[in-house]
């Protein structure tokens, strides 16, 4: 099943790619060097970025933040522990700064060294850093289960209150927290909260804090109305429909738009890293207990995106990211990151959008192929007009009637197309530029059993 987000990855190979290169490429020509930074972590070999005394387990809660300044550019990047960063940069004296942040994205320790970068060739610097291991703070805590409602935390006095709605079980709560530390326990659910929890936190130097944790039953703990359109990151009561109670916006992000329905939830974020997006990553995998696939094909010039399917409640989710680092034509230029989850349980009871659907993408009229059943209909407004038909039958006649009509109401031969007439995968893709960029692919998946059909209204670059 295809979620709305793989026409946002669709239309990026078209819309985003064109300018991503130029946007996101830290050089200028084609002579350049590259510089490697080896992160310590997940058994790196041989670590440019000493480890000191950091242990394994600790090493995997940090992301590190590399700042390259130089002739005529800088250069940002964020990576997880334990691999090769590779940055292509112009020749010439750069300086290479590479911080330490902790799992609440606060800076534990950094440095900055001199590079000398040279045409053709690779440099390898070492940045040895000094990683503040002091740290055992809880700075995130939210109970999941039986309702979602989030902690206020008083770092003063280390205590956390959770206020619940009246009614609320609280003798087996699960919860979600965030520290700083190495370890934390107890670290899972259920827990009985009629009376306070204890919580204690290791830090990597061995050093501990204890935090009380209390659940209050009030009338006004309420959760919420789901938001529509709004500019902040959703509160638990909103994520726990869709699995993702303490889900949290990584820091340094900016919410330009978040939505959410009975059906589905999204959520745009400005200036993104690699950190950000692969924090979002681990934290999904974490609450929804799925493993997801994802596409780092283009990740040299700052393109992500991940799909992940998962049940939840019964309820059948396709989740998907598209994450740019960097500028790209029309979008944000430090870079987007979008997060559409959709709730698929209607299985085939869709129907072919109608006239109106279609004709805000010059589709008016597109009709649905003979002897095709639909699989999935997803029909999005924000944070853009887009629209996507999964067609459950696949069959050249199918491919070659959508092919047809596409053609004739778009006035317009594909930009783009792969696979024969006969062949099970078959794809084409389309652009109209106007006063809006229209998007419209068309694809075919034998092994998935598949046609599908979408289109979307792109921002202008």
């Amino acid at each position: 099943m295809k979620n709305l987000p793989c026409v946002l990855k669709a239309a990026a190979a078209l819309f985003i790619a064109e300018f991503l290169f130029f946007a996101c490429a830290p050089f200028t020509g084609g002579n350049y060097g590259t510089l490697v930074i080896a992160l310590p972590g997940n058994g790196s070999a041989s670590p440019a970025v000493t480890r000191a005394a950091v242990s394994g387990a600790f090493a995997n809660t940090l992301t590190y933040s590399i700042e390259c300044s130089g002739p005529g550019s800088s250069v940002s990047r964020e990576a997880r522990p334990g691999v090769s960063v590779s940055i292509p940069l112009n020749p010439g004296d750069w300086t290479v700064s590479v911080t330490a942040l902790n799992a609440a994205g606060h800076s534990i320790g950094s440095n900055t060294v001199p590079a000398a970068i040279e045409s053709g060739k690779t440099t390898a610097v070492n940045v040895p850093l000094t990683i503040d291991t002091s740290g055992s703070d809880i700075t995130r805590f939210a109970v999941t289960g039986p309702v979602s409602a989030a902690g206020v935390i008083n770092a003063d006095n280390r205590d956390i209150n959770v206020p619940v709605p009246a009614g609320t079980d609280i003798s087996a709560v699960y919860f979600s927290l965030i520290h700083t530390g190495v370890s934390v326990s107890p670290a899972s659910g259920p827990l009985d909260f009629s009376s306070a929890q204890t919580f204690t936190v290791t830090a990597e130097n061995g050093n501990q804090k204890t935090w009380t944790v209390a659940i209050a039953v009030t009338a006004n703990g309420d959760n919420p109305t789901p938001p529509l359109n709004t500019e902040t990151w959703p509160p638990d009561a909103v994520l726990q429909p869709y699995g993702l109670s303490g889900l949290i916006q990584p820091p340094g992000t900016t919410v330009s738009l978040a939505w959410a329905s009975t059906e589905e939830m999204g959520i745009q974020l400005e200036n993104p890293g690699v950190g950000d997006y692969n924090a979002l990553v681990a934290r999904i995998e974490v609450l929804t207990g799925s493993t997801g696939t994802e596409d780092s094909s283009m990740a040299a010039l700052g393109m992500y995106t991940y799909d992940l399917a998962y049940t939840y409640s019964g309820a059948l989710f396709d989740l998907s990211i598209v994450c740019v680092i960097g500028s790209s034509g029309g979008l944000s230029s430090s870079g987007t990151l979008i997060l559409t989850v959709t709730n698929n349980s209607a299985g085939g009871s869709y129907a072919w959008p109608d006239a109106g659907k279609w004709a805000p993408f010059g589709l008016s009229g597109l009709t649905q192929p003979s002897g095709t059943v639909i699989t999935e209909v997803i029909d999005q407004i924000l944070p853009y007009t887009a629209l996507s038909v999964t067609l459950g039958t696949v069959g050249g006649a199918a491919y070659d009637d959508l092919y047809g009509q596409i053609s004739v109401l778009l006035g317009a031969a594909p930009i783009s197309s792969s696979g024969a007439s006969g062949d099970p995968d078959r794809g084409a893709a389309f652009m109209i530029a106007g006063t809006n960029t229209i998007i419209v692919e068309l694809s075919t998946d034998a092994a998935a059993n598949e046609t599908v059909v979408y289109a979307i209204i792109a921002p202008q670059p």
